[in-house]
């Protein structure tokens, strides 16, 4: 027999390459001449690399001994076979040179660098040669195409699969290179590793191998999920590796060095790695030619004829025994998550199992129903999935479906298991689709009705993970199976859903070839009709699921240049056909019974209504064969008298033109118009005509946002066309009219129409005002009312193209007005209005004269305009004002003058208003005025400041006027839109606003001269408002004025603060109580105005600053200026520069804090301890030991009388804490009273806790008072922080001060107990509970400071978490009357309210909670309570629970006490603690008894509210805050704000 080479040609050359190169290595190496470098001419050397660049080639092909030797000729021989016949010769040769020539390069690259770094000459002279690069190149090749195959050794002893030959590899040669020595073996392993997956990953092209096509098709890479980096290790490190290579990836992503795989890249991948599987590539070691080409189908029909085989023996076994086969993978996933039930998976999301199945089954868990015992599994089963949990009850239909499907799923498991496949999407569908023609056979229909539910349901999960291209060749096969399902009328509910699942995601799998064939074949086409015969379904999850897979195709079109979906029309047209025959036999129906009954109940009708809209939601709109028809359908059902029917037609035409809103879609929206238009209704169907105006309205709208100009230019006639209406003697369709017309107006008119208009657009402007004015005829006079809103958005939408064009407009209402007969002046007013803030008031004033002056004949004052024009002046002519208006106000003014000696009149009093409401206008005028630049000149800066110094009344209206000519401007400044934008709406830019601000801040020095000087010379409740106008020109003022004018306020103070120090003897002896009509002292005035300018000050002027505040605040003389002065410190938080400094000198005002906190009066407590938080919240990490330093004073404020002082020490308590929260050590030594030496401690929370527990050893009861309440704040706010042992010791420090006789320590006590009811964690507070009830019923049963109302609120919340019985059980015998007792009111509320929802009444105490009523949280833990009323049933409570019943009588009745004081009392407040140390104490001793009033808001008196200009407020809530620019007085905001502090 003749001996045949069986070696592929490329194979032979790589073979006798090996041999040449290798020998005459070896003879240069040993030749008579050779020295350590003679092989550089074959071998690589970086050194000599450069010289000899063919050695980047050779250096592969020379072994230096015979063992690497045949080991490269066994890869070159079997590998190089191998692949050439896979790949062929040209790509084996491409792939061979990339792989020999990289690696090669980057080795001697790296030797380079690493001999430069350490200088080593050896590195330079190594010599790098070897086949390892190939050999970790063809290993990964293998892993490429042949993954699963196994490699046994010692005849079957040893099997490894080609997949973990790899890893295998790496491993070795990393250890060889570590422990042995071969350095070279170890890089060259790794680039050749990284070099060849690279290539094969991403560059290198093969054929595609699922295409059914001839063509050749070539693919680019391999995205293949198996051919990841990840998965080249062992599956213990691939969740450490996939994240590092994942990270990789996406960086080079970012810098566009690699393309990312998309969606289907992965899919085609995955595709390819299945068809290489089942592809017949030729084996490994295999010789036999004829047996390497395999036909493919033959494979795959063996295999899956096995799988078959394997999977029915399995289903038998499960039905005999009814006991699931074991499972793995996805079955663990599904069954053994967080659920005591691992067999009952049907209960779980859908979406979860999905994600499982796109795993491919694999999961890192442990356990579930395959390590289950028989027994268990037994027993799930034979409860068809309900074990110890779930939503099945034992034995009921669902349950047993759910078991089924654990027996399928497990079956296919196993079957894929023994046949050695990877659990992926792929694998699951073909094992299911298997499965699917074995239950559902096309003639016969569903064979098993068990197992085909079993099967569909799991393909449905799955087939939305295989790829497409699959699923295109599988498409008749599929649609064949389920086709009698989906024909069926009588399948079951759950059978139809997962069909129609199954039939989305096989349909969004199709392209456009499919999509093309006819519906007569089986094609989509075919599955799209029986989906639409199914749309209307009374099953109403049948019909939903329907539905929602419609949509889902119809959204996602294959790719195409048309708009809509292949099918679009198709769906259309049959919704359509639907919608008509149901409505023409729901009217046929109605017409025979006369029941009206039958209108408003027709579900068929508003199903097909359901699906018309799922069609035009999914379609951009609709199509546009199919708008006519649709519009009149629609409109006809829209005229029922069933509101829901009529409001779904609306609602599918509000779809439509949503659809078509975007570019793409806009062509069909002329069609839709046109057909909208020719089923005008008639002029007085009132059923009809409304919708269709509300469609016509929101059709031209998306008309506008598209085609702006051209809706614009229709619109004349549209405005016309919809006049006619407001003729009806139909109130809603005038009603409609008019909204469509105000529609039009605010919609279709665009900005450029008013910014830049063509000659074109002034046209259509005219002719709109034309149809506007007609409006007012007497034609439509029965719908003014309507028209005057409609002439309102008219002038609107114009804006100051208004003028001339609504002059006409303007004429006429203001006449109507006039008019004493009219009824409509508030709508005339409106309008008027309008046409006031967009033409301006000098047009309006032109045409409708105030005459007020100099009065025309024949026509009366239109004094009614000011108002008016106050309430709508804005962004006008400055000068308008002063040649119109500050001439008739002085004329006004000299009419009071001229009867000022005469008594005042009706007509003096009237002047004097007109002349306020004349000023009054000023802030209108000032808000964006368009000539600031010169109408605000040298002569109008001096006519305001002679007003502010001569008219007091009038100070008001020109302060906020100045101030809103810098606060407009600034705000155009601040907005984020371009110029364009801004000018459009306020005719400026930015540019004009800066220049404004330029031009004010010429005359800001003058202004403030005058502002300080009538801001001393007016009453402190009434500088509110010109302090704010200080504030504005203080922010336009330059800087050099700015210090000019802060030198002569300090020099001014400085003299002020001497005469404070020192007063003359006379003042020493007058009292300190001031009349409200008394001017305060100088320094306070100039205190204030110190304060107002300290935000704006350079940092030059703070060392000022805080020497003056340190001359101050020593001060006890003046509390009030000492309150001022701290009130400086927050204020200079809100400005760069004051926080600067406020860091920079922090270890100054640290000091002067220390020593002004004995001099500090109780009216400046709340603002030093604001002073104290600007300082801790700028406090640098070094000077921690301040919070320690200060801490008793805050913890001592937490029981200060004054509510506000109260509220800023728990605010610091919080501040201090998350301070030291954050870290940081404290210098014990720098802390007042300690000793040199004490050590540092870190800064944490517990050590906080540490600080604040030491007060609780106090030698006052005031003091530990304070303690526990401040305590009870910090762990309030900081209880989820702290570790639980540190809650534990606190918890059971503080009960044992329940047992104390102080009232002052228990009423705090009381609230820390009711704090950690309401927030701890229930394993702290439940254990302690037999001690807490105790102590509490210990002051059940006193009365005085409200005690036992405290003890039953607690109780309350404690029995609302821990249970009734809880708490019962540690209450001792003589208090468990009060638990009765709060336990049958809460039952007779109860029934209360049901008895009062039986009635349909409102229970009086469900009522919604007060807003405001608690100013935080923490304050609504410690003082809220189930009962708002809990006095109230305290009377009640005390006879219940005491028996006590005629006690008060008894004491009335009897001998009055003993004691000298008979017949005195106290009046207390029943809000506020008293103050005996107030002045005013001695006022509430009386001799009568004062009588119990319920603190109800109509029970109080209150003072009148009035706001920062001095005016009375109406309707603001009873106990608010006091007035923020009242005199200092003992409750003052004082909270670092402009408004707050002065």
């Amino acid at each position: 027999m003749q001996w045949r080479v069986n070696i592929p040609p490329l194979t032979r050359v790589l073979l006798a390459l090996l041999v040449a190169f290798s020998v005459s290595y070896q003879a240069l190496r040993f030749g008579a001449d050779a020295d350590r470098t003679t092989g550089h001419y074959l071998a690589l050397i970086p050194q000599w690399a450069l010289f000899t660049p063919w050695v980047y080639f050779t250096a592969t092909y020379c072994e230096q001994n015979p063992i690497t030797f045949l080991i490269a000729g066994a890869t070159i021989l079997y590998g190089g076979k191998y692949l050439e016949r896979a790949w062929g010769s040209l790509e084996l040769g491409k792939f061979i040179l990339i792989v020999t020539l990289l690696p090669n390069f980057v080795a001697s690259l790296i030797y380079v660098l690493l001999f430069a770094l350490s200088r080593n000459a050896d590195l330079a002279l190594v010599v790098i040669q070897g086949s390892v690069a190939l050999q970790g190149a063809f290993i990964v090749a293998f892993k490429q195409l042949v993954p699963e195959h196994t490699v046994t050794i010692l005849r079957g002893a040893v099997k490894i699969r080609v997949k973990h030959f790899p890893s295998l590899f790496l491993a070795a040669n990393s250890l060889s290179g570590i422990l042995l020595g071969t350095d070279t073996a170890l890089v060259l392993a790794w680039v050749g590793f990284l070099t060849s997956w690279t290539y094969l990953r991403f560059y290198k092209k093969h054929p595609d191998l699922s295409s059914a096509s001839t063509g050749g098709n070539q693919l680019r890479g391999d995205a293949s999920e198996t051919f990841a980096f990840a998965y080249f290790w062992p599956d213990a490190i691939q969740g450490p590796v996939a994240a590092v290579a994942d990270g990789i990836y996406s960086a080079l992503v970012a810098l566009r060095i690699c393309t990312p795989f998309s969606a289907e890249d992965v899919e085609i991948g995955n595709e390819q790695a299945t068809a290489r599987g089942e592809g017949g590539l030729p084996n490994l070691l295999n010789h036999d030619s004829s047996r390497s080409g395999r036909n493919k189908q033959e494979e795959s029909e063996r295999r899956r004829a096995l799988a078959l085989k394997a999977l029915d023996q399995r289903l038998q076994a499960a039905s005999t025994n009814n006991q699931p086969q074991p499972t793995i993978g996805m079955t663990e996933h599904l069954l053994d998550c967080d659920n005591s039930n691992p067999g009952n998976f049907a209960n779980r999301p859908k979406e979860e199992v999905r994600a499982a199945a796109q795993k491919g089954g694999e999961t890192s868990t442990t356990g579930g129903f395959a390590s289950m015992d028989s027994d268990k599994q037994k027993n799930i089963a034979s409860q068809g999935g309900q074990a110890s949990s779930g939503s099945f009850e034992p034995g009921s239909e669902k349950a047993k479906e759910a078991g089924r499907k654990a027996v399928v799923l497990s079956a296919v498991e196993d079957t894929l298991k023994d046949q050695n496949h990877d659990t992926t999407p792929t694998a699951y569908f073909a094992a299911l689709l298997a499965l699917l023609s074995q239950s559902i056979v096309p003639p016969d229909g569903v064979v098993n009705k068990d197992l085909a539910s079993s099967v569909v349901y799991l393909l449905d999960l799955i087939i939305s993970h295989v790829p497409a291209a699959l699923l295109r060749s599988k498409f008749s096969q599929i649609l064949a199976s389920l086709g009698p399902t989906l024909t069926n009328q009588d399948a079951e509910a759950p059978l139809l859903r997962s069909s129609i699942g199954c039939l989305d995601s096989l349909l969004l799998a199709q392209d456009s070839t499919a999509w093309a064939l006819s519906q007569s074949q089986i094609s989509p086409r075919r599955a799209v009709a029986g989906l639409l015969t199914l749309a209307s379904d009374h099953r109403p999850k049948v019909r939903k699921r329907t539905q929602d897979a419609i949509a889902h195709v119809l959204t996602h079109p294959p790719p195409s240049p048309a708009i809509d979906h292949p099918v679009a029309d198709m769906c259309a047209e049959a919704a359509l056909r639907t919608l008509s025959d149901t409505l023409a036999a729901s009217g046929a129906k109605k017409r025979k019974s006369k029941d009206h009954m039958q209108e408003q109940n027709q579900p068929s009708l508003i199903h097909a209504l359901q699906l018309v809209k799922t069609v035009a939601s999914a379609s951009r709109g609709w199509p546009s064969k199919n708008i006519e028809q649709l519009c009149e359908v629609l409109l006809g059902v829209s005229r029922s008298n069933n509101e829901y029917l009529a409001l779904a037609a609306l609602e599918v035409f509000e779809i439509m033109f949503t659809g078509m809103a975007d570019h793409l879609s806009a062509s069909k929206l002329p069609r839709l118009m046109e057909a909208v238009s020719e089923l005008k209704p008639s002029h007085n169907d009132s059923h009809l005509l409304p919708p269709w105006i509300a469609v016509v309205s929101r059709g031209y709208d998306v008309s506008a946002q598209i085609n702006p100009d051209e809706t614009f230019y229709k619109l004349p006639a549209l405005f016309e066309m919809v006049s006619e209406y407001l003729s009806s003697a139909s109130h809603d369709i005038r009603l409609s009219a008019s909204e469509c017309l105000i529609s039009f107006l605010v919609n279709c008119v665009p900005d450029h129409v008013i910014t830049n208009p063509s000659g074109t657009d002034g046209k259509v402007s005219e002719k709109l005002a034309r149809a506007a004015e007609d409006l007012l005829s007497v034609k439509y006079q029965s719908a003014w009312m309507e028209v005057f809103h409609v002439e309102a958005a008219f002038c609107e939408a114009l804006r100051w193209k208004a003028n001339p064009l609504a002059r006409n407009i303007v004429a006429a209402i203001g006449e109507l007005r006039a008019s004493v007969s009219f009824n409509g002046k508030k709508e005339a007013d409106s309008v008027l209005g309008k046409a006031i803030t967009s033409m301006g008031p000098e047009a309006v004033l032109q045409i409708l004269p105030l005459n007020l002056r100099t009065p025309q004949n024949g026509q009366g004052g239109r004094a009614w305009l000011l108002p008016l024009l106050r309430d709508n002046v804005i962004n006008t002519n400055l000068a308008h004002f002063r040649a119109e208006f500050i001439p008739l106000s002085e004329a006004m003014y000299q009419r009071v003058i001229d009867y000022s000696d005469n008594e005042k009149t009706m007509e003096i009093k009237i002047y004097e208003t007109i002349v306020q409401q004349i000023w009054a206008l000023f802030p209108g005028y000032c808000n964006l005025p368009l000539d600031l630049g010169h109408a605000f000149d040298q002569d109008f800066a001096e006519l305001i400041s002679n007003l502010l110094y001569a008219q007091p009344d009038l100070r008001a209206d020109v302060c906020r006027g100045l101030q809103t000519l810098v606060d407009s401007n600034r705000e155009i400044l601040a907005v984020e839109l371009g110029d364009e934008e801004i000018r459009s709406r306020s005719r400026i830019t930015k540019t004009i606003a800066q220049a404004n601000l330029d031009h004010l801040a010429t005359f800001a020095g003058n202004l403030l001269a005058v502002l300080f000087n009538v801001y001393s010379q007016t009453l402190p409740q009434y500088r509110g408002y010109i302090l704010q106008c200080i504030n504005a020109y203080l922010s336009v003022t330059s800087e050099k004025e700015l210090l000019e004018t802060f030198t002569r306020v300090n020099d001014l103070l400085a003299s002020a603060l001497a005469e404070t120090i020192s007063p003359p003897p006379d003042d020493r002896q007058q009292p300190k109580d001031r009349s409200p009509n008394q001017m305060p002292p100088t320094s306070h005035t100039l205190m204030d105005l110190i304060i107002t300018l300290s935000v704006y000050l350079p940092l030059p002027t703070f060392p000022q600053l805080f020497s003056l505040t340190s001359r101050i605040l020593p001060l006890t003389l003046d509390p009030q200026l000492q309150k001022k002065a701290y009130k400086l410190l927050p204020r200079l938080a809100n400005s760069s520069n004051g926080v600067l400094a406020l860091q920079t000198r922090n270890q100054d005002l640290q000091n002067l804090l220390f020593s002004s906190a004995s001099a500090t009066s109780p009216p400046a407590r709340r603002d030093r301890l604001l002073a104290i938080a600007a300082t801790i919240t700028h406090l640098p990490a070094t000077d921690l030991h301040f919070i320690p330093s200060v801490l008793s004073e805050v913890v001592i404020a937490a029981k200060e009388v004054n509510e506000k002082a109260r509220s800023a020490a728990f605010d610091l308590l919080v501040l201090m804490g998350r301070r030291m929260m954050a870290g940081g050590t404290i210098e014990q030594s720098k802390i007042p009273h300690m000793d040199a030496s004490a050590p540092g401690a870190e800064a944490s929370l517990e050590e906080f806790f540490t600080m604040i527990s030491a007060g609780l050893v106090g030698s006052t009861p005031h003091a530990v008072s304070a303690s526990i309440t401040a305590l009870t704040r910090v762990l309030y706010e900081f209880h989820s922080e702290l570790e639980s042992n540190v809650i534990e010791n606190l918890v059971s420090t503080l009960e044992l001060f329940l047992t104390s006789s102080n009232r002052e320590i228990v009423r705090s006590c009381l609230g820390f107990t009711k704090v950690a009811i309401v927030t701890l964690p229930d394993g702290i507070v439940r254990p302690r509970l037999a001690s807490v009830v105790p102590g509490l019923m210990a002051w059940s049963k006193e009365h005085k400071s409200r005690f036992r109302a405290k003890v039953k609120h607690i109780l309350e919340r404690a029995i609302r978490r821990f249970g009734f019985e809880a708490v019962e059980q540690c209450c001792p015998e003589d208090g468990k009357k009060l638990l009765q007792n709060i336990r049958k009111s809460k039952e007779r509320k109860k029934r209360k309210r049901g008895e009062a929802k039986a009635a349909g009444e409102e229970a009086a105490d469900e009522e919604p909670t007060r807003k405001g009523r608690f100013e935080s949280e923490y304050d609504a833990a410690i003082y809220g309570s189930e009962d708002d009323d809990g006095d109230s049933n305290l009377a009640s409570s005390d006879d219940d629970a005491g028996g006590r019943k005629g006690g008060r009588k008894a004491r009335k009745d009897g001998p009055p006490a003993a004691g000298g004081n008979k017949g005195t009392y106290i009046v207390e407040d029943p809000d506020e603690p008293l103050d005996l140390l107030d002045r005013t104490a001695l006022g509430r001793i009386t001799s009568r008894k004062p009588v119990a009033v319920p603190s109800t808001p109509r029970n109080r008196t209150a003072k009148a509210q009035v706001d920062v200009d001095g005016k009375l407020v109406f309707g603001s809530p009873a106990g608010g805050d006091d007035d923020a620019m009242a005199e200092d007085t003992k409750e003052e905001p004082g909270d670092g704000t402009l408004e707050g502090g002065i």
